[in-house]
């Protein structure tokens, strides 16, 4: 009886059908190593498919051809290279063992290779890490050369963001959309709230992204925030761990969408969205930490039988900047504030002291006279206060006057895009210093 020569055939998905490596040039070696060996031949031919995963879920031929070698059915297997079954080591593992414990030849163009032989199955582990560590290379490879095309202006796949379209490649205009996107800002910076914006435009039969003519207050939010449409944006590559700043057209200013993130953090600051807790703590909302000036939070301990008030700034940062694992908590690094107070206390506290001022309405009023008279602390105060915020306004003033001015330069072409950058950071770092003052 003729033995019969197995052929199994693959390409891996990312590498293309040349340099003598396709399905057909595969098979035609394949078939010739057969009618050299005087044998029948059987093809199993997998078509395109990766072979990097640590299971065969993506492999249904090589799966039937594993079920055969177990039972005996096959002593001859041609493969162009090992790393045709797989280049996964863990999964190239469970393979081999299997091929040396049927006592299955494996050929290839060179030669046949017995498992049985120390030499031999040394010499194919060899094989089999250099084909590893080749396919590992090519995928860092083929990350690189797509960071770089994303950061030289092409778009890094999937649906381009509403306003854009993809030409050649790369995120264009898409002015049926890119005129909304003008008049969402431009709305909501004149103070119309998200959900009249949300019904013009499903007056006006805007398609958002997603399928039917109903907009969420979800996606015109995500419209505010985005960064896309003042011209530039970042992307991440998550295996090589490195972010890139992308340019894409611009359809606002900077000074513009700054502004719509200012009015944002206020109204959600306005609906207790940036301080939230569980379940309702009298004094929450009115107390500031003294040491770092952030929001005071509170929290339950103890198995739920106590309850404090606590600076919750260390928190709040370790959240939004999270440290590298290498990195271990300090005490004094961030807020020193690590004491609490007791919230049934403090609230006891503070409402005895409130019920005692209002029990005595001449007192408070004697009180509230000295303050708000024209010697009084409090005017004087108040005046001084007033004047600081009018020094600030005509600072935020100057500064968004100077950033749109750099801006408009930079769109003309009379700023070089490195200073630009230079001098919009530089506005952007005073104008955030004047706010958080």
């Amino acid at each position: 009886m003729t033995d019969t020569l197995h052929i199994y055939t693959r390409v891996s998905s990312a590498v293309q059908e040349t340099q003598g490596t396709s399905l057909q040039s595969q098979e035609e070696l394949g078939i010739a190593k057969a009618k050299e060996l005087g044998f029948d031949y059987r093809l199993w031919n997998e078509g395109g498919r990766s072979s990097r995963f640590e299971d065969l879920h993506n492999r249904p031929v090589l799966r039937k051809l594993l079920l055969e070698i177990e039972e005996g059915k096959v002593d001859h297997l041609f493969v162009f290279n090992t790393d045709r079954l797989s280049r996964n080591q863990k999964m190239w593992g469970g393979i081999r063992w299997k091929l040396k414990q049927n006592q299955v030849h494996l050929h290839t163009p060179s030669g046949v290779i017995s498992l049985s032989s120390p030499m031999d199955d040394l010499v194919l582990g060899i094989l089999s890490e250099i084909s590893q560590y080749d396919n590992a290379l090519r995928s860092e490879r083929s990350q690189i050369g797509k960071l770089k095309k994303v950061q030289s202006g092409y778009w890094h796949g999937g649906p381009p963001p509403f306003g854009y379209r993809i030409q050649d490649g790369v995120l264009v205009e898409n002015q049926d959309e890119s005129k909304w996107i003008k008049r969402i800002y431009d709305r909501y910076l004149n103070g119309v709230p998200i959900i009249k914006i949300k019904a013009e435009l499903e007056t006006n039969n805007v398609e958002p992204r997603r399928k039917g003519n109903t907009w969420s207050l979800g996606s015109i939010q995500k419209i505010l925030r985005n960064t896309f449409y003042y011209g530039r944006y970042s992307y991440r590559d998550k295996k090589l761990n490195e972010t890139v700043e992308c340019y894409c057209p611009a359809f606002i200013t900077e000074a513009m969408w700054h502004r719509a993130q200012d009015k944002r953090k206020n109204t959600l600051k306005r609906k207790g969205q940036i301080n939230k807790t569980k379940h309702f703590y009298m004094l929450r909302d009115f107390m500031f930490c003294a040491h770092c000036s952030g929001f005071v939070s509170a929290r339950k301990c103890n198995g739920n039988r106590e309850q404090h008030y606590y600076c919750a700034s260390n928190e709040r940062n370790w959240k939004i900047n999270p440290p590298e694992d290498t990195q271990k908590w300090k005490r004094g690094k961030g807020c020193d504030m690590t004491k609490a107070l007791n919230v049934l206390r403090t609230d006891e506290i503070v409402w005895d002291a409130i019920m005692k001022t209002l029990s005595d309405p001449a007192k408070l009023h004697d009180q509230l006279s000295a303050q708000i008279g024209i010697d009084g602390a409090y005017r004087k105060r108040r005046t001084t206060i007033r004047k600081q915020v009018q020094d600030f306004e005509t600072q935020l003033t100057a500064l968004d006057s100077s950033l749109v001015d750099i801006e408009t330069d930079y769109r003309m072409g009379k700023v070089a895009e490195r200073i630009y950058d230079r001098v919009a950071d530089n506005l952007y770092a005073e104008r955030q210093s004047v706010l958080e003052r």
